[in-house]
């Protein structure tokens, strides 16, 4: 896994995330690639679309738990790539707190900047008993950080942006 490489792109944390959980290092062509491959598929959800896109390239196996009970319900009428499995499922604090390690997060990012609201992918590396270790591919970087503000920016995504929270598991 490689967990050291910063997104050339405002919009490729989610390919970045995806592609640091492989068993392997990757180029900002891969990353590109995947993005590029990823919007053509479902224009009603970046993330379902780039990680079948990721499925598919790389034979792995994934599964996104979405929040919103309409919301699942709408994107399983898309065909999906084999291995690709939507569950639905709140994404609480407790959910969150039982899932183990590594997996994908969809959050708010002005809880770890304070400058500007926008929906962000990190991946969660490591649970403590107050912190989460996470990888953050806009700084491309681990750094902990305390379960409140995790917490914290998936309801302002979920709340203030009005998007719906995920999280995505990954298996290579």
């Amino acid at each position: 896994m490689s967990f050291n490489y910063e997104q050339t792109t405002s919009e490729t944390c989610l390919p970045v995330c995806l592609l640091s959980l492989l068993d392997k290092s990757f180029t900002s062509k891969e990353e590109m690639d995947l993005f590029i491959d990823g919007i053509k598929r479902i224009k009603d959800s970046y993330a379902v679309s780039m990680v079948d896109a990721f499925v598919e390239k790389y034979q792995a196996r994934a599964e996104i738990f979405v929040d919103n009970f309409y919301f699942w319900k709408y994107l399983k009428e898309y065909p999906l790539t084999s291995g690709l499995i939507l569950t639905q499922s709140i994404i609480s604090n407790a959910f969150i707190d039982v899932q183990p390690a590594p997996y994908i997060l969809y959050i708010d990012y002005y809880v770890f900047t304070s400058i500007v609201h926008s929906p962000h992918f990190i991946v969660i590396l490591e649970n403590a008993s107050d912190s989460f270790l996470i990888f953050d591919p806009w700084i491309g970087k681990t750094r902990k950080v305390a379960k409140t503000n995790v917490y914290q920016a998936v309801e302002s995504l979920r709340n203030y942006l009005k998007y719906c929270p995920l999280l995505i598991k990954v298996s290579p």
